[in-house]
């Protein structure tokens, strides 16, 4: 059970962490947005962890914890992009995403740079962003997806040619 600041029960789940994420999303970031802060020390811990599939697995609450404090989630994000293994560092691109629609100007450069030199799933995924974010950002968003139509990888390609047409 966990108990809100007025005694009342918040929510019940076995895991209080993944309930906590749950009640996040439900209550539009509402009470509990405390608590995603407080497990951010949890989190940093997490992002160090010697198993890829934790530090995978931190990858969804950055996500929520980028609508609340974009500075904290991308100090991890930055150590998740730059991680050993390359499904953690591709999986990283997905609270990248969230900071991106946020504020594009703190991760405009680390964009940029994964455009050129990411994986094929960050790749595709900087172009998905683009899809959404583009229209309001074509100075930004054109450069980079040209680069990206050109890549071989059919995933690329289309997903920036996609892009492309939604920015007219």
């Amino acid at each position: 059970h966990y108990i809100t600041t007025d005694e009342k029960v918040g929510f019940i789940h076995q895991d209080y962490y993944e309930g906590v994420i749950q009640e996040i999303r439900k209550n539009d970031y509402g009470p509990y947005k405390e608590d995603l802060l407080l497990l951010y020390h949890f989190f940093k811990n997490l992002v160090g962890d010697e198993d890829p599939y934790i530090r995978f697995a931190v990858t969804r609450p950055l996500c929520e914890l980028a609508h609340i404090d974009t500075s904290k989630a991308l100090a991890l994000v930055l150590r998740l992009i730059d991680d050993i293994d390359p499904f953690v560092q591709e999986c990283a691109i997905f609270p990248l995403k969230e900071i991106t629609k946020i504020d594009y100007s703190k991760v405009k450069d680390l964009i940029e740079n994964l455009s050129i030199s990411g994986g094929v799933v960050a790749k595709q995924q900087i172009a998905f962003l683009f899809k959404e974010i583009g229209p309001q950002r074509p100075g930004d968003a054109l450069p980079i997806l040209e680069k990206l139509v050109r890549e071989r990888t059919s995933l690329v390609w289309r997903a920036a040619a996609y892009a492309v047409g939604t920015i007219g």
